[in-house]
């Protein structure tokens, strides 16, 4: 497992079911109070923290507590990506949340925090109605039959009209506002077929991707993508004007339909990546200091902090976003981008590193209570059917211990 002489071969996980959150440390301790602390993490997610408070989070999730915490608090803002709620309307839904859970005895918040997603469908519900009698001037939105409302552990579709709907539990077949239809054409697979008439306004939906899922849709213009876990996807119902135009969070890995008339635009955290028809990945997770785009076939054109880059196939373009600088190296595309097709790979990460690419992948956390030196690498690639295999590779190679408690993973040193 280690670059010397050991590689992980193969693990598989599968193990998911709820973890037992019975009580939650205060996520404040030397870094500010509970509001300051909120903010910093509202920054990071929506993509407007400073430097200066990027380094802090990176300190302050180090402690295991803050992690758990962050992992349920970003719960909630996946849950609330739509395209029809404006970042002043998030931000005020996740004020009107903390004043809730902050009210709240501190031995009791477990209870709520078990209900985020319960609570993120009020608050895209709320908002969207609002938003819906603003702007079309009919009909209201119906509420949310309390089924939908259970469903955020799985990847959803929320409309453009505010309703959510299970991609695993729902019909075959759905139909848009403006008569383009929906088919869920397999397992973790979406499909949007184009209807004849010339739409003149974009509707957006957004596809929103929980812990330990990935799921795969084909727009209505024939572009497959591929969402890893923990990502969301804006995107219109059908494609209108000079340019196709959708935004990312998290990772993603586009094929997107050649059209040399209307390019494709992937906005994504700082990055805006430019393309006509071509396959690439590219990872913009918030809570993470670099973003990426792997090119497998054809040419694209990266911008970012208005500097303009050039990308080939089998080249990587790494941006990091602290010190606003990029960088291209060359690469094994498809080597790299193997996850699409169910293998996650480690390739010279450390420890840490590892397992918050493990945590992602299987959907599981992990408390670490054992001492690697960071300049120890692993490299390796996981399937997701065996969570004790995976761990077994891993001990030996990393020579700790470890226990499993319903998905949560308690690391020893041995």
């Amino acid at each position: 497992m280690h670059d010397k002489d050991n590689n992980i071969k193969n693990g598989d996980f599968d193990q998911k079911s709820t973890p037992d959150k019975s009580s939650r440390p205060s996520p404040t301790n030397d870094f500010g109070t509970q509001n300051s602390i909120e903010d910093m993490l509202f920054n990071i997610l929506n993509d407007t923290a400073s430097p200066e408070e990027f380094l802090t989070f990176k300190e302050w999730i180090k402690d295991d507590s803050h992690e758990k915490y962050f992992q349920q608090f970003k719960q909630l803002w996946n849950a609330t990506t739509h395209a029809s709620i404006s970042a002043q309307e998030k931000a005020k839904a996740f004020r009107q949340y903390q004043k809730y859970i902050l009210s709240t005895p501190h031995g009791k918040r477990h209870n709520y925090l078990r209900q985020i997603p319960k609570y993120a469908a009020i608050i895209i519900f709320s908002l969207s109605i609002g938003y819906y009698l603003a702007t079309q001037q009919e009909s209201p939105v119906q509420p949310l039959p309390s089924a939908q409302i259970q469903h955020f552990q799985s990847p959803t579709l929320i409309r453009a009209d505010g309703s959510i709907i299970n991609l695993i539990t729902t019909d075959t077949t759905l139909q848009e506002k403006d008569g383009t239809q929906l088919h869920r054409s397999g397992d973790r697979q979406i499909r949007y077929q184009k209807n004849n008439s010339v739409a003149t306004q974009e509707i957006y939906n957004t596809l929103n991707i929980p812990r330990g899922e990935r799921f795969n849709i084909t727009l209505a213009d024939g572009t497959k993508v591929w969402l890893n876990s923990e990502s969301s996807l804006i995107f219109p119902v059908n494609f209108v004007g000079k340019e196709r135009v959708v935004q990312l969070t998290g990772q993603a890995y586009f094929e997107v339909q050649k059209d040399s008339l209307h390019p494709f635009i992937v906005k994504s955290r700082n990055l805006e990546t430019r393309v006509l028809g071509t396959s690439f990945d590219i990872c913009s997770y918030p809570d993470m200091a670099e973003t990426s785009i792997i090119l497998v076939e054809g040419c694209i054109q990266a911008t970012a902090y208005h500097r303009k880059a050039i990308l080939h196939a089998d080249q990587q373009l790494t941006l990091d976003t602290l010190q606003q600088k990029m960088s291209i190296t060359d690469i094994d595309a498809k080597l790299m981008t193997q996850w699409k097709d169910g293998i996650l790979r480690l390739d010279n990460q450390n420890f840490n590193e590892m397992l918050d690419k493990l945590s992602r992948w299987y959907g599981i956390t992990f408390v670490n209570n054992a001492s690697i030196d960071s300049s120890d690498r692993f490299n390796g690639k996981f399937h997701r059917e065996d969570i004790q295999e995976a761990m077994h590779i891993i001990s030996l190679s990393a020579n700790i211990t470890y226990t499993i408690k319903q998905d949560t993973i308690f690391i020893h040193p041995k």
